[in-house]
């Protein structure tokens, strides 16, 4: 529950009329990476750097944890300096907070909330004062040259399926040399590490002399039956990597939970943020609602990493949303409860990210914009009104100033005709927030 000062400021709202490198590519890829492209010749391959969870599937508590995010940084110890570079390939919400008696900057001035610039693809850290900002140049024109390239179909190639396709070539013998070296320069068995063990599975991946015929499920066949696996209506077998030792196999098996209930959340949050924004090109299925509401009160996110909590959030408010109707009462009060607790969760915060950031998928702008809309209904359903006219007025004097837009949308929408009388109240806080 809110208490103190800000808690009773809003309530009166309603009192009265109104690097080296730091991406995840192990020295191993890299160097397996630049023989392949020799042996390839001319044919210029693009030596992506993996994005998200490090090889071993860990997250940091580093920016480079989140999907699409690469971090590169040289430094001149000759002169004190260095530059650090931010890569978001695919775009991404920025905010700025430039502090400092003599601040040097370039182009943060389109990073505030009130102008219509909405994503960034790269951010430059540079020292050298003036000189320094020039480094935003170099970036950019390596965008530039980066939109040709990608262009190409060969730079949607990641290392293993490089590897692969030339064994499918002339080249087979030379690539097999070079698998074959990079696994004779791992230690013995028994000293290697978590990450010699992943290194061992990717070459095991990549080296098609150990594929296996694959059955329908994906699953290897038993050599016992390799000889009795059907093709296709085409004709075609499917083959992929055969069996690891056992000790990969134990690495695999010991991290599974934590992989699954990394990929449960990120359905989750996909499909509540498809639905939610009923995005026209989204891969998500509206019918599945129901499956997706008992995924989400059964979810535990506090283990998730921090760009994909709040799914369970984003559930409820499509829920409440779309389905009220056909939802009984204890999934009802469950999605309202968990509503008001994602517009509560950060409503005083003084962090100046969180009051000017643009996040689409946080549950608490979802939150915000149907409270009004369960306030319409709640004298017909075992819901303390009183609670929810308290979160609307949390939503409207919230630290973010996007929860509060969310807000004044949902105002808008759901209590014109239904509550004018809340509705005025509601337009009298928003012009008092406003001042």
């Amino acid at each position: 529950m809110q208490s103190g000062q800000r808690a009773e400021e809003r309530r009166g709202c309603f009192s009265g009329s109104s690097l080296g490198s730091t991406t995840t590519e192990t020295a191993g890829e890299s160097s397996l990476f630049e023989t392949l492209r020799s042996l390839a010749g001319g044919f210029s391959f693009s030596n992506q750097p993996q994005t998200g969870a490090f090889a071993d599937g860990e997250m940091r508590n580093a920016i480079t944890d989140v999907p699409g995010i690469t971090v590169g940084h040289w430094t001149d110890l000759r002169s004190a300096t260095g530059c650090t570079v931010i890569l978001c390939e695919e775009g991404a919400v920025a905010g700025v907070d430039v502090r400092g008696s003599a601040p040097g900057t370039r182009e943060t001035d389109l990073m505030r909330p009130v102008n219509l610039v909405r994503e960034v693809h790269a951010v430059v850290l540079a020292g050298g004062s003036a000189y320094g900002l020039d480094a935003a140049g170099g970036v950019m024109r390596y965008r530039e040259e980066r939109k040709k390239s990608d262009s190409l179909v060969h730079r949607s190639q990641d290392l293993e399926a490089l590897a692969v396709q030339m064994q499918l070539t002339d080249q087979r013998e030379g690539v097999w040399q070079v698998i074959d070296h990079h696994r004779e320069e791992l230690p013995s068995q028994e000293l290697q590490t978590d990450e010699d063990r992943l290194w061992r599975l990717a070459l095991h991946r990549m080296d098609v002399r150990g594929y296996e015929p694959m059955d329908e499920s994906d699953q290897t066949v038993d050599a016992e039956t390799a000889d009795e696996v059907k093709t296709d209506e085409a004709g075609r077998v499917y083959f992929g990597p055969g069996q690891v030792e056992d000790d990969v196999q134990a690495l695999i098996d010991r991290d599974a939970p934590r992989r699954e209930q990394h990929e449960s959340t990120a359905r989750l949050l996909n499909w509540g943020f498809g639905s939610w924004s009923r995005s026209p090109n989204g891969n998500y299925d509206s019918s599945r609602w129901s499956e997706m509401l008992l995924a989400a009160r059964e979810h535990n996110n506090d283990s998730d990493p921090d760009y994909i909590q709040g799914a369970a959030g984003l559930v409820a408010a499509v829920c409440v949303r779309d389905h009220w109707e056909e939802m009984g009462d204890t999934d009802r009060q469950w999605c309202v409860s968990k509503l008001i607790d994602e517009v509560r969760s950060e409503c005083d915060s003084r962090d100046h990210t969180v009051q000017v950031a643009r996040h689409a998928t946080r549950p608490d702008r979802a939150a915000a914009y149907v409270l009004p809309f369960i306030a319409t209904v709640s004298d017909s359903v075992p819901i303390d009104r009183l609670e929810v006219v308290d979160a609307i007025a949390i939503s409207i004097t919230h630290a973010s100033t996007e929860v509060q837009s969310y807000a004044a949308a949902g105002i808008g929408q759901f209590l014109h005709e239904k509550d004018s009388v809340l509705m005025l109240k509601c337009a009298g806080a928003l012009a008092m927030q406003a001042r």
